[in-house]
């Protein structure tokens, strides 16, 4: 867990919930700043972080949830798209009354484009970060982030092989791409703690016990005009579905999986694993012939919410599930939204919505349901689908 502090604070401790009993001190001498520090939480307990000001003023506390010894049922928040077009995140505020055992961020997280030093950067994760949606989830749950293009500008992977993305950026930014790069990967890890995965990548995988395994995927930082991630981490993530002694498989990624071109057209198909045809068939024949079970996509970047089967009927995709969710601030997606001609095959693409949302998941390791449903800004939920996995 990170934050940003302000000059004059000086200590922190951590405490267990409803007990003033101190596990630790963390002495803080420099002003804005990230502290990150990791704690192995062998039970269900809730555990509190509290920072003291001056000695005297404690701020408010934050959450964080351990895991328990026995499966129960694991809830659980999701979005992605914090623009500042529905500042301040009214859906955010929603979900953190929910005191959910995670959240995660699917990416644009901050919205960095034209940043290129430290200050301009912290800046832009700033103004996400000191959002009241933001800051009320944040003190609820803890985060399993990845990202999107926005932590370092609008498509800014696209630059080695398009180059009309490189032809629009200025001379100094396009020299400096991988110093600007390494910059912005810096501030978001500094602005949301996560462990690194193998050689220090983004992608990773976070357990919750036996019950829940995330597979977070980086679909930025190998991305080419042929693949959408390199080939270690596809052979990372194949191995880790295999191998994974999870009831629940989550396979989250910045960019939808589900086949939309019929829905969005093939031009948008870049933005999508639709544009990288060979390595979506990969993944998928790789979880149906090897009869991996309890595998659930959730994906961000569509900026529209939704609940789909991977493909059409009558196809292996039809048999798994992909969530997309949010935005909870950024604009809606025009072209779903303004297109007369947008076709919804309501088979295969069973909910759409066209408003701010967070998604809420609620997995039951018994049963093997999993009860998703999006909920609005004001706290009001849409509509809900239930699966068996």
């Amino acid at each position: 867990m990170g934050r940003n502090f302000a000059p004059g604070i000086n200590l922190g401790k951590l405490f267990y919930l409803g007990e003033d009993k101190e596990i630790f001190q963390l002495k803080f001498p420099i002003s804005d700043f990230c502290a990150r520090f990791r704690l192995r939480l062998n039970s269900f307990l809730n555990f509190h972080l509290r920072i003291n000001y001056q000695k005297k003023t404690n701020s408010e506390y934050s959450l964080a949830r351990g895991v328990d010894n026995n499966p129960r049922k694991i809830t659980f928040g999701a979005s992605c798209c914090l623009g500042r077009t529905n500042a301040p995140f009214g859906s955010l505020s929603s979900a953190a009354d929910e005191s959910f055992d995670f959240f995660l961020l699917l990416g644009n997280t901050a919205y960095c484009d034209g940043a290129q030093t430290p200050q301009q950067f912290m800046a832009r994760w700033n103004t996400t970060m000191s959002t009241e949606g933001f800051l009320e989830l944040a003190r609820s749950t803890s985060f399993v982030a990845t990202w999107d293009d926005q932590e370092i500008f609008e498509q800014w992977n696209y630059v080695i092989f398009d180059p009309t993305i490189s032809a629009s950026l200025p001379p100094p930014v396009l020299a400096n791409m991988p110093a600007l790069v390494n910059l912005g990967t810096q501030t978001f890890r500094n602005n949301i703690p996560q462990r690194k995965g193998p050689n220090d990548s983004i992608y990773r995988s976070v357990q919750w016990g036996d019950v829940i395994e995330i597979f977070v995927l980086d679909v930025r930082t190998n991305r080419t005009n042929v693949t959408m991630i390199a080939q270690d981490q596809m052979d990372w993530l194949k191995d880790g579905l295999s191998n994974s002694e999870a009831v629940f498989k989550i396979i989250m990624t910045a960019n939808a999986f589900t086949r939309l071109n019929g829905m969005l057209g093939s031009f948008t198909a870049p933005f999508r694993w639709d544009g990288y045809k060979t390595q979506q068939n990969e993944l998928l024949d790789h979880v149906h012939s090897n009869n991996i079970t309890g595998v659930l996509w959730i994906a961000g970047g569509l900026q529209f919410g939704m609940f789909a089967h991977l493909d059409k009927n009558n196809t292996v995709g039809w048999n798994y599930y992909e969530v997309g969710v949010g935005p909870s601030g950024s604009q809606i997606n025009t072209y779903l939204r303004l297109n007369p001609f947008v076709s919804i095959d309501a088979d295969q693409i069973e909910l759409v919505f066209d408003t701010w949302t967070y998604t809420k998941f609620e997995a039951d390791p018994v049963s093997r349901n999993v009860t998703i449903s999006f909920v609005d800004d004001s706290g009001t939920t849409i509509d809900s689908k239930t699966i068996t996995l």
